[in-house]
């Protein structure tokens, strides 16, 4: 049996300064002096960090100890139930239930907060899905469906059904298949239904950016209905999570919790596939009890960046061609569909299949679904076919030879923005084109492709050798990394450096999308920490769409390489697609969906698993 030592572990950086520690203080707290308990509890740590719930022991017993990282081939030279017995041997380990650090449910390890968020937040779920008389005059409403669907048995007027009658509700579907259209027609249903006591409703989305484009989206078409703004219907304006919840940085909680519930009617999320576990809990125990929450995105994008996969785990029941066994006639006119044995959770969630924007036989539409499904033969098949104009696939080998011409392309989507004084106009030229990377660092990461863009643009005289300034030159477009609460900038928000209408010169200012539709202007001085943002990477793209979109991936395999990378990414592009990556690589990327360990899945689909379901858990 391996010997374990933790200190050599962190020397190979196998686990990282707080595994260790986090380690240490298990075994100590436990007084155990178990080296495999301080594995486990390292394990745990690392796991976290890497975006899983728990630690799952099975799943670490099953994997090739050839082909694992040091630390889990270690794990796998025991089996689980030996691993199990060990880890009950340690005061500092419990079971569900217990007040301990840890806390083992049968097989998953898991910290005991994200444990007790993963059971609370089942629990809350699963009672909001429980039958309420939210609004029970069916004429009145399959009449108001009818006003506002041209089709009100279209799959948008059906997820209008769900939030008009349900608690909780999920709407999920790809790019183009009308969610923010569906977002404001729920607004204008309900408040037409409820005319005499209008709804008190929230929009919120994880991020800034994501709220702002929420915002923008959502008044342009509620003004196509001849409806002066949001604020007319009773809704306020989009704002972050954090904000929306009134989180305090300097006391690290939220204003509004159980005891202190949100003054809203209704809470629609978007991009709902970015919230990780901590803040779906943190949101959920402040809906008012009678309050309704409307979770909005797609399933198939890449999860959130800190712990869990809860928009996945919540639609993973949901499975195209069966119906529930108890459901209505109604409900059969629309609600998600899936397998026989599945429970209530099933008619509270609205897929959205039809793309609006793709065509439905080529381009980026059959691309991303050929990718959602795993083929990568169509996937690779699709991208070298020459009638696909859209989709162009450049191996990673021919970079060299393709030089002279990815200078002119580049030059050709980022050169106008340095003839633009005009800021909307300059927004407007910024979103036309982006450089999406799957990782950071390295050759083909986000800072060396910054780094080229800018030698193309002073190679071509847009930008000088020497600035004359340390705070950057004209035109450069920047993203803030720092929420700064101050200037009301967030993280992932994007301006651009322009020349002040006064100073002339050298006299720089930063200017950014405000939510009046103005723009905020600042000193560079004044921003807090930020980068150029020629290229970002895939994860922060979430929540945009550009015209046209360069997708360069790594030229080694990496873990972070999976197929919900790759949908994100071909899935932000509305025209065109260029995509740099060797075949074998984006083939394996493709066929390697995300796994992220959580038991969330299992506590919201009881009943559904079984053998003849064929899903794996």
């Amino acid at each position: 049996m391996a010997s374990i030592n933790l200190t050599t572990l962190y020397e190979n950086q196998t686990i990282d300064a707080i595994d260790w520690t986090f380690a240490r203080t298990i075994v100590r707290l436990g007084g155990c002096d178990d080296p495999w308990v301080g594995l486990a509890a390292a394990l745990v740590s690392r796991s976290a960090s890497n975006g899983h719930v728990c630690l799952d022991l099975a799943a670490v017993s099953r994997q090739d100890p050839q082909t694992a990282d040091l630390a889990t081939a270690m794990l796998t030279s025991m089996s689980s139930g030996q691993l199990r017995e060990r880890l009950q041997s340690c005061a500092a380990v419990g079971g569900p239930g217990d007040f301990c650090p840890l806390i083992l449910d049968g097989s998953r390890l898991y910290l005991h907060r994200y444990f007790r968020y993963e059971q609370d937040l089942a629990k809350m779920i699963l009672a909001r899905c429980a039958p309420v008389a939210l609004f029970d005059d069916e004429p009145r409403l399959n009449a108001t469906l009818s006003q506002l669907f041209a089709d009100p048995h279209s799959s948008q007027a059906r997820a209008a059904r769900l939030a008009a009658t349900r608690r909780f509700g999920v709407i999920s579907g790809g790019p183009g298949t009308g969610k923010t259209y569906t977002i404001a027609k729920i607004i204008l249903l309900l408040q037409t239904l409820h005319q005499q006591s209008p709804l008190k409703i929230s929009l919120a989305a994880p991020t800034g950016k994501a709220a702002a484009r929420m915002q923008a989206a959502v008044e342009a078409l509620l003004n196509e209905q001849d409806i002066a703004g949001a604020a007319q219907v009773g809704v306020q304006s989009a704002q972050t999570l954090h904000r929306l919840l009134g989180y305090m940085p300097s006391a690290a909680k939220f204003r509004y919790d159980a005891e202190h519930p949100l003054p809203a009617d209704l809470v629609i999320v978007d991009e709902a596939s970015m919230v990780d576990l901590a803040l779906m809990y943190r949101l959920m125990i402040a809906i008012p009890p009678r309050g309704r929450l409307i979770l909005v995105g797609d399933k198939d994008q890449l999860a959130s960046v800190e712990a869990g996969a809860v928009l996945g785990d919540i639609c993973h029941g949901v499975r195209p061609g069966n119906e529930p066994e108890t459901i209505d006639a109604d409900q059969k006119a629309g609600f998600a569909k899936a397998a026989p044995g599945a429970h209530l959770l099933a008619q509270h969630v609205a897929v959205l299949a039809r793309s609006y924007r793709f065509d439905a036989e080529g381009g980026i539409g059959a691309l991303s679904r050929s990718i959602n499904a795993g083929d990568a033969r169509k996937v690779l098949a699709l991208l070298a076919d020459e009638r696909q104009s859209a989709i162009v696939l450049r191996p990673l080998s021919a970079w060299a030879a393709y030089a002279p011409q990815l200078e002119k392309e580049i030059m050709t989507a980022v050169g106008p923005l340095f003839d633009c004084d005009d800021p909307a106009t300059a927004f407007a030229l910024l979103n036309r084109f982006k450089i999406l990377s799957a990782v950071r660092k390295g050759p083909f990461g986000v800072e060396s492709m910054n780094i080229l863009v800018e030698q193309i643009l002073r190679r071509n005289g847009r930008i000088p050798l020497f600035p004359s300034s340390a705070d950057g030159y004209p035109s450069r477009p920047v993203m803030i990394t720092r929420n700064d609460y101050f200037h009301g900038l967030f993280n992932g928000d994007v301006g651009i450096t322009m020349r002040t209408a006064a100073g002339g010169g050298d006299d720089l200012q930063v200017v950014f999308p405000d939510r009046d539709g103005g723009v905020k202007r600042l000193t560079p001085q004044q921003l807090p920490e930020h980068q150029t943002v020629y290229a970002m990477t895939i994860h922060k793209s979430q929540g945009s769409e550009f015209e046209d979109v360069m997708i360069v991936l790594p030229d080694e395999d990496s873990p972070l390489l999976t197929r919900e990378l790759i949908y994100t990414a071909v899935t932000r592009a509305r025209r065109s697609i260029t995509l740099w990556a060797e075949p074998a690589l984006l083939a394996k990327a493709v066929e390697r969906p995300i796994e992220r360990s959580s038991g969330l899945k299992d506590a919201l689909w009881p009943s559904y698993w079984s053998a003849e379901n064929n899903i794996s858990r």
